[in-house]
């Protein structure tokens, strides 16, 4: 009789034996085949989800909270979108994002619109789309209305505070996930709600027409041509013909600053008081430029200035005023400078157009009417104050150095408030420190670079594999225990003592192979699928709709079967030994 035949006899003979020897090898096998399919799927199902929040999206231009020129839209080309955006509280009831799009913006979702979807047309007036979430939310149906507390963008500066505006839409469409309701460029896996409107109306609603947060596409845009009227600046075209740029948010971002290259460069502020010996004069602006005849250290006095103060020239005079930095708590500086020359008023019109847009104060008829978030005491305004804001607005009543301005009212907003320069001249975003990213390949180079979940859950499934192996080696021992006899008797016949133990090894091997076969493609599959449905029921309910994707990897199925049967070998083998 040949080896093999023994061994089909030994399998037959000790069948059920060998049978729960190969369940106890499954064991092991099954936990590490479905702790790997466990963490594939993970992997998969988080990468559905960026799949689902980005559609097509590869590249965000902007997200530093300032407006752009919708201009920018034509010269990115076809594939780009932009979107305004706002944070919102609808209802009172919950937090979400309000976006601004135009049916360009559809186009990139996860499943592109056919052309006859609704998605491809402009939304009415007073119409509005929300997901998923916001429907759910704040119990919303198709026809109802909801109410939203806008909150625009905070500026850099706190001189132009943000007004709330609270705005009223009718629920037209409830966006599934494959229209874009999952839309968000964070990778976050929490759902807001987000509500969609139509891009020109919002504008139109919020002061911000022409303009957008962000640039959104398909294709790369690192080398985008970017040229002054896309930026979030204010041309002004002085009687010269030059060309000045002056910032809506009071400062010049200082990214933008470092890369013009002219100097022709002013600094405007707000002082409070000024001051020689017993005389003063309230409320006056002060305007820093880039001027060669004008010192450090030294100040130019409109005549009615200089006339109200009773100031000669060499005269000390002292400026009081508040701090940039108004986010704490206005608090008030002063500094010292000296009366270098007295110009008649006349001279410093000129200047007019050099003054900074601020809401609530260059737009007031009245300076008694100025509406600011610091304290301005009405009292100290006089007669000939009120004068000289009726014939000259906002017109500065000294001239500084621009160098001096900057030291005094220069800080982390910015160091200028407008600019001379070339109407013509194109940057790229890196030329002008404009966000770019890639969000697509960053979240997804996250889910795949980040936490290995399939170790993950071996590691949380470590007692159950400790508890296999010692299973499956006191079975192996029992087992190879029991055939000791065998051994003896096949010795008795004339077989030799290392083919014996070789033919009881090799049936205790095929045991092992069918066991953790079974566990590594069975066994472990259909425990992966049960974990995998108890995640969504305890994710569901803290963050949301959560559908795993459940992932049969051939390569963690076959790694569970090899270490699998390396466990149940290495019992057998030691044994053996």
């Amino acid at each position: 009789m040949t080896a093999w035949q023994f061994i089909k006899r030994d399998l037959v003979h000790f069948r059920k034996a060998l049978l729960f020897l190969a369940l106890g090898g499954s064991l092991g096998a099954g936990v590490i085949s479905a702790a790997l399919l466990t963490g594939d799927s993970l992997r998969a199902t988080l990468q559905a989800q960026v799949a689902a929040s980005l559609g097509q999206i590869q590249t965000v231009l902007g997200g530093d909270g300032l407006l752009y020129a919708e201009t920018l839209e034509s010269a990115a080309g076809d594939g780009a979108t932009g979107i305004l955006q706002f944070p919102v509280f609808a209802n009172n009831l919950a937090a979400g994002k309000l976006y601004g799009v135009t049916p360009d913006f559809f186009k990139l979702a996860p499943v592109t619109p056919e052309s006859s979807s609704s998605l491809l047309t402009a939304l009415p007036a007073g119409k509005i789309r929300i997901n998923e979430t916001a429907a759910k939310i704040l119990n919303l149906h198709v026809g109802d209305w909801v109410s939203l507390v806008v909150t625009p963008q905070p500026t850099e500066f706190a001189l132009t505070k943000p007004k709330q505006t609270t705005l009223q839409f009718q629920v037209t469409e409830i966006l599934a996930a494959t229209q874009f309701g999952n839309f968000r460029l964070v990778n976050n896996p929490e759902p807001e709600p987000a509500f969609f409107a139509n891009r020109r109306e919002l504008g139109e609603r919020l002061d911000s027409q022409g303009k957008i947060h962000l640039l959104i596409g398909r294709s790369e845009m690192d080398n985008l041509r970017i040229g002054m009227a896309d930026l979030p600046l204010t041309p002004t075209l002085l009687p010269d013909g030059r060309t000045l740029f002056k910032s809506p948010n009071f400062f010049i971002p200082e990214k933008f600053a470092r890369a013009f290259p002219s100097q022709d460069r002013s600094l405007a502020y707000l002082v409070n008081r000024f001051a020689v010996g017993k005389h003063e004069a309230f409320y006056g602006f002060v305007l820093a430029v880039h001027d060669e005849t004008i010192s450090e250290g030294l100040i130019i006095l409109s005549h009615p200035l200089a006339q109200r103060l009773g100031v000669k020239v060499d005269s000390p005079i002292t400026l009081t005023y508040y701090s940039p930095d108004l986010s704490l708590y206005p608090r008030e500086f002063s500094t010292e400078l000296t009366v270098q020359v007295v110009r008649d008023e006349s001279e410093f019109v000129r200047y007019r157009d050099f003054m900074p847009e601020i809401a609530g104060l260059t737009d007031a008829e009245d300076c008694t009417k100025w509406n600011l978030p610091v304290e301005i005491d009405f009292s100290k305004i006089t007669d000939a104050d009120k004068a000289y804001w009726e014939t000259y607005g906002a017109t500065p009543k000294a001239l500084i150095s621009l160098r001096d301005g900057q030291r005094l009212w220069g800080g982390p907003f910015g160091t200028i408030t407008g600019i001379v320069e070339n109407p013509n001249l194109t940057f790229t975003p890196r030329d002008l420190g404009i966000p770019i990213t890639h969000p697509q390949k960053q979240f997804l180079a996250n889910a795949a670079q980040g936490t290995d979940f399939g170790q993950l859950f071996l590691g949380l499934s470590f007692l159950v594999l400790v508890s296999a192996s010692i299973l499956v080696f006191s079975m192996q021992k029992l087992w190879l225990a029991r055939r000791e006899h065998d051994v003896t008797v096949m010795q008795q016949c004339g077989i030799p003592k290392k083919i014996a133990r070789r033919i009881l090894f090799a049936e205790t091997a095929l045991a092992a192979l069918m066991g953790t076969s079974f566990g590594a493609f069975a066994l472990g599959p259909l425990l992966s699928w049960f974990v995998q449905k108890a995640l969504e029921g305890i994710w569901n309910p803290l963050i949301g709709d959560v559908h795993m994707v459940f992932v049969l990897s051939a390569a963690s199925m076959g790694i569970a079967c090899a270490v699998g049967l390396a466990l149940n070998l290495a019992g057998s083998a030691s044994r053996r030994s």
